[in-house]
This record gives C-alpha cells, sequence and structure tokens, in this order.
C-alpha cells in the first residue's frame, strides 16, 4: 500500500519500517550521529516522512546498506538529512532503482519538505 502524507501522522514510524526495534523512528540504522538527525527531524518535524522515505529506499533502490546522517551548505544556511545507500548492481539498474525511488519521494512529501532530504548512494 502506498503513504500517503496524509496517512503518515496517523502511523507509528515503528509500523513503517516493520516493527524494527532500536530508535523508535529510524529503527537499526546506522545514523553517522543519530542525536544530530534526531535533533533536525525533530526541528523540521520530518520523523514520519524520514521513517517513509526509508522504506521507499529499501523498497525502491534495493541497497545492501543504509546510513543516516546530516550535512550542511557549507556557503549557506542549507541543512538536510542524508539517506547513504550501497547498492551492488550496474550502472544503470541503480539510475532507475533512483529515478523510481526520487518519483516515489516528490508523489509523497510536501513540497516545503522535499528539500530537506537527500538520497546518495554509492554503487558496489
Amino acid at each position: 500500500m502506498p503513504l500517503m502524507p496524509e496517512t503518515l501522522a496517523d502511523q507509528d514510524s515503528t509500523e513503517l519500517l516493520g516493527g524494527a526495534a532500536g530508535n523508535p523512528w529510524f529503527g537499526d540504522l546506522p545514523a553517522a550521529d543519530s542525536m544530530e538527525v534526531e535533533r533536525f527531524c525533530a526541528k523540521h518535524e520530518l520523523h514520519n516522512l524520514v521513517s517513509a522515505a526509508i522504506q521507499i529506499v529499501q523498497t525502491e533502490m534495493k541497497p545492501e546498506r543504509i546510513q543516516l546522517e546530516t550535512a550542511n551548505d557549507p556557503e549557506g544556511d542549507g541543512e538536510w538529512v542524508v539517506i547513504r545507500t550501497d547498492i551492488r548492481a550496474t550502472v544503470d539498474e541503480v539510475l532507475a532503482r533512483y529515478a523510481a525511488c526520487k518519483n516515489a519521494w516528490l508523489r509523497l512529501a510536501p513540497p516545503s519538505k522535499q528539500g530537506l532530504v537527500c538520497f546518495l548512494y554509492n554503487i558496489l
């Protein structure tokens, strides 16, 4: 069932990740600085959207590994959550998966939140 923005607030974030343990909204996924990721998501009210973005990444990109981190624009005041993935596939497969992930994200996230999450991939 696709996630719709109006249903995200009604869902328990652990339900979005299939009941993952660990952090209540991103499960056992490693985070470079989990306190910083938590702070950023709380500041921008992104917990449910980041959980949904992780689910999109898992479904569309089929990564071997996912890591969360925050990043800042060194020349400005931009800031975002990065969902970094390691994917074992051909370049063409990864590009197709990334396009599907990006399109799913753009359909799901409100325009005001879309730029607060960045999807990065590493081809193995």
